[in-house]
């Protein structure tokens, strides 16, 4: 009698992994075909304070040295006013004395640590800078879509990896955002971390998850100041856990808990940035945040909050519409929320209450939240899919991507770079001018981007024709640099004026 043929046996962590790494493969080859290129365009008004501010060292940024010691800080704040000259003569005042602080825009040294070891053998040439933040972008994708199997098994996991990372991957903000040389990046990157680690401690109750999470959000603390929704969300989840991970502890037991995580987090932070706490640069950083949002008007930009929310939504409508729909799934049907997802909408939903009063275009603010949103609705969306039959689960699921695809599709081909002769035709103008050891007078807007490229030039800001007559009058500059459209010209002024 024949022996009965042995079933092959399949390892199915094996299979997993399989199929992840083809999905992985997939996804990054269709980003690789959408995303546009880097661009090689001179360092913007943001990008070049950032870029002198890695110039300035290591040592500068760690000790925040030379910096304005907070009292100072406090009386210029107090006594700059509304006025657009005073806040000029602040800055350029500012600017002279290299106040590193000030060309962070007060964010935290972490973001330019890997910069200050990079950007020299790049020669700081800005396509190869600008491709560090795209690496963040891809980091984060990688540990979202990791961090989601991980959080969740099965193929509920696989499904909830695939729709946040498809809705972050393509995002058109997120993209447009790690294209530039801006601190967001290694943000998102950080703070999506600290999320799936709270959603793995309120799944499991390790407290592990809880340490790591801590010290995670230092280091977003040392990136952004925002990174104190982080810590605001921590609170929340410890909360929370009163009654489930914490429930029957005694007093004492609290107490050397919440110490340790203090401790944990503020040592975190004085091994990163030292000056954020012996020399207040975080308080002033939160302060400066608040100035902005109570005293200047358009601190932001021009746009209004309304307007400003439309071109959002209509920029990105799949991503709000499936953020939308896991939501409303999340308020309607109380009895099937997942606890591993609250982190995500705690911190999205906190860090979008504390931006609100930012109505800028700018993709960069939008990421603070948006990503962590959408780890959400791929949590809340793959637990309602995975109650379906098979066929309209991944139908749909599939529906979702492929709208998601051609609307990002659609936004990322019309980020285009201007051709390079119109790019770099001011920086080429000023070069030929030999402006080295001048006093010049520029239009406001472009002191950090002229002050990065010709630091040997003293420029100095005005807001319109009528204040750049009168400062030329003062006898005190060589020259006044103008701007009609794209066209640059130049006006040497005689000695004495």
């Amino acid at each position: 009698m024949n022996a009965r043929p042995r079933k092959a046996y399949t390892n199915p962590m094996r299979a997993g992994w399989w199929l992840d790494a083809a999905l992985l493969g997939l996804l990054l080859s269709l980003f690789l075909a959408l995303a546009p290129p880097v661009g090689s365009a001179p360092y913007g008004y943001d990008e070049a304070d950032y870029m002198y501010a890695v110039t300035l060292g290591a040592h500068a940024s760690y000790c925040d040295s030379p910096s304005l010691a907070v009292a100072d800080f406090l009386r210029m704040g107090l006594e700059s006013g509304r006025g657009a000259a005073r806040r000029s003569d602040l800055s350029q005042y500012i600017r002279s004395r290299n106040d590193v602080l000030f060309y962070r825009h007060w964010h935290g040294p972490l973001y330019y640590y890997p910069l200050m070891l990079a950007a020299p053998m790049w020669h700081y040439d800005e396509r190869a800078v600008r491709r560090l933040g795209m690496l963040y972008h891809l980091l984060a994708f990688a540990l979202l879509y990791g961090g989601l199997r991980w959080l969740v098994p099965g193929a509920e996991g696989r499904v909830a990896a695939l729709l946040a990372g498809c809705l972050y991957l393509f995002s058109p903000a997120a993209v447009r955002t790690a294209g530039a040389v801006m601190p967001h990046a290694l943000f998102v990157l950080l703070y999506l971390a600290a999320v799936l680690l709270l959603g793995k401690f309120r799944e499991t109750g390790r407290l592990a998850c809880w340490w790591g999470a801590v010290a995670v959000t230092g280091l977003a603390l040392c990136t952004l100041e925002v990174g104190l929704v982080l810590v605001a969300t921590l609170t929340a989840c410890c909360w929370l856990e009163r009654k489930g991970v914490f429930a029957g502890w005694a007093p004492r037991r609290w107490a050397r808990f919440l110490a340790q995580s203090v401790g944990v987090l503020l040592g975190v932070v004085l091994l990163v940035w030292p000056a954020a706490l012996w020399k207040f640069s975080l308080l002033k950083a939160c302060l400066f945040m608040a100035y902005l949002s109570a005293k200047r008007q358009s601190a932001w930009g021009e746009v209004g909050f309304f307007d400003s929310w439309r071109q959002r939504l209509l920029g990105a409508p799949v991503e709000w519409g499936l953020v939308a729909l896991a939501v409303a799934i999340w308020v309607c049907v109380p009895r099937r929320r997942i606890r591993a997802a609250l982190p995500a909408l705690l911190f999205g939903g906190l860090m979008l209450a504390s931006v609100l009063r930012v109505v800028s275009t700018y993709p960069r603010y939008t990421v603070t939240y948006l990503p962590a949103l959408e780890l959400f609705a791929g949590l809340v969306l793959a637990a309602a899919l995975m109650r379906l039959r098979p066929v309209p689960r991944y139908a749909l699921l599939a529906a979702a991507c492929l709208a998601l695809l051609a609307a990002s599709g659609r936004q990322l081909r019309r980020i285009q770079e201007p051709p390079r002769r119109e790019a770099w035709a001011l920086i080429d103008f000023v070069g030929a001018q030999r402006l080295d050891n001048r006093r010049i007078l520029v239009p406001q807007e472009l002191i950090p981007v002229l002050h990065y490229y010709f630091p040997k030039t003293a420029f100095s800001g005005y807001q319109d024709e009528e204040e750049a007559a009168r400062l030329a009058s003062t006898r005190q500059f060589d020259g006044v640099l103008s701007v009609q459209g794209t066209t640059p010209a130049y006006r040497p002024l005689a000695p004495g004026g």
